[in-house]
């Protein structure tokens, strides 16, 4: 028998070239589609993931930029950065300056840089906003190399599932060729019809595609789970934010708004007067006697004595008022809307006639009369912004002083006893 020319190969040759051909074609367009699919996906839930991480720093950080507190914004910028493995962070106030900005750009190699910019081609942005009014906005960018990291990871199980699968497709390649082997044997010792039949198939293949896509799905979990965690912690940074907004805006002692309340809420309806007309008038109080208590009883009984002015002031004002202690034994009301002068001055009168303020100091019965002088000043008589309406408030108030206490005074009229 002659053998076969060197130029020409056996079926059995060319069956597993066919086949080995195949699989590594389908492998490497399969593994290809998988690392674009994978790497888009994931850099669109890091990306959500950094506009989540910014919307946590913005509502961190609204208290510090209300106040704009370097030290307290890169405290928390710094923290959620280090945490969250950011390239750089930036907090930048309503003027455009940088109130804090964390990052190793300048530390770190130019390779990395790229990989920043190449991954993230711009950076996450999102506004500081309070009560509709723009504090500033956060800039973030992510770690490139975290993410390069995870990807590489993702195409390291891509490459070795790809592999597993080559091994068995050449495993049950030759096994195809050795039953093929057996069955042309069947055939030239038997009949053609009985030496023909079908070569096996490829189930591993497609097994191995399952495999990639649970991992791939593995790996949506994590992030899911991720995005649940970020989640929870913003929530608890709404709190914890809720929480200190409210200490930077009343008073500790008596819970009333504080002085900087106070004067937000002026602005806000004066801003609101000044466009849709209207009146309203501002109650400066001051207590006259506070100091004489506070010296002879000491402050503890000094404390439950503002407390309980705070309250009797409350009694006497409606709802939509607002009460606010500025300082020491001084309280101011805010009348929004307000019909006419008449209505200040009933409510002047009422807080005047509150009954004798009862305190316990260590079981014994104390009893003070309530004596405030009160200034008052009406929108727009007396001014026309906050300034000049508190000023006109205050010297109506000791213009009530000088009369003895225990009385109102309208900006620009004599002093008024209480009913």
């Amino acid at each position: 028998m002659t053998a076969p020319p060197r130029t020409t190969i056996t079926l059995f040759a060319a069956l597993r070239h066919a086949n080995l051909g195949g699989a590594l074609a389908g492998m490497v367009t399969a593994g290809l589609m998988l690392g674009v699919l994978m790497f888009f996906s994931l850099r669109a839930q890091v990306t959500a993931n950094l506009d989540l991480i910014a919307r946590t720093i913005a509502y961190s950080t609204e208290a510090a930029l209300m106040f704009n507190d370097t030290v307290t914004t890169q405290e928390i910028l710094a923290q959620i950065a280090q945490q969250e493995k950011l390239a750089m962070a930036t907090v930048i106030n309503q003027a455009g300056e940088v109130l804090a900005h964390t990052g190793q750009d300048g530390n770190r190699k130019t390779v990395n840089l790229l990989i920043d910019h190449l991954v993230f081609p711009s950076p996450t942005e999102v506004r500081v906003v309070s009560h509709q009014q723009i504090l500033g906005r956060v800039s973030i960018r992510g770690n490139g190399e975290v993410f390069a990291l995870f990807f590489l990871k993702a195409v390291i199980a891509i490459v070795v599932s790809l592999l597993l699968t080559g091994v068995a497709t050449l495993f049950f390649t030759r096994k195809a060729e050795r039953s093929i082997t057996r069955q042309l044997d069947t055939l030239a010792k038997n009949t053609l019809i009985r030496r023909m039949s079908r070569a096996p198939g490829e189930p591993l293949k497609i097994a191995e595609f399952q495999q990639i896509d649970t991992q791939f799905r593995d790996l949506l979990a994590e992030l899911d789970a991720k995005t649940a965690e970020l989640v929870a912690h913003k929530m608890s940074l709404e709190d914890a934010n809720a929480s200190l907004s409210y200490q930077a805006n009343h008073d500790e002692l008596t819970d009333l708004g504080n002085r900087a309340y106070f004067n937000d809420c002026l602005a806000r309806v004066l801003a609101r007067a000044s466009t849709h007309g209207g009146m309203l008038a501002i109650l400066y109080m001051d207590s006259d006697h506070f100091k004489k208590i506070n010296d002879q009883y000491g402050h503890a009984v000094g404390d439950l004595f503002l407390v309980k002015t705070a309250q009797s002031i409350q009694r006497a004002v409606r709802r939509s008022d607002t009460v606010a202690r500025l300082g020491g034994d001084e309280f101011a009301v805010l009348l929004a809307p307000l019909e006419s002068l008449d209505v200040a001055q009933r409510v002047a009168e009422k807080i005047l006639a509150t009954p004798d303020l009862v305190i316990l100091d260590n079981g014994k019965e104390l009893v003070f009369k309530l004596s405030i002088s009160i200034g008052i000043a009406i929108y727009p008589d007396a001014g026309e912004d906050s300034k000049t309406l508190l000023k006109a408030a205050d010297r109506a108030m000791y213009t009530s002083k000088k009369s003895g206490g225990g009385c109102y005074s309208v900006a620009s009229s004599q002093p008024q006893k209480g009913v």
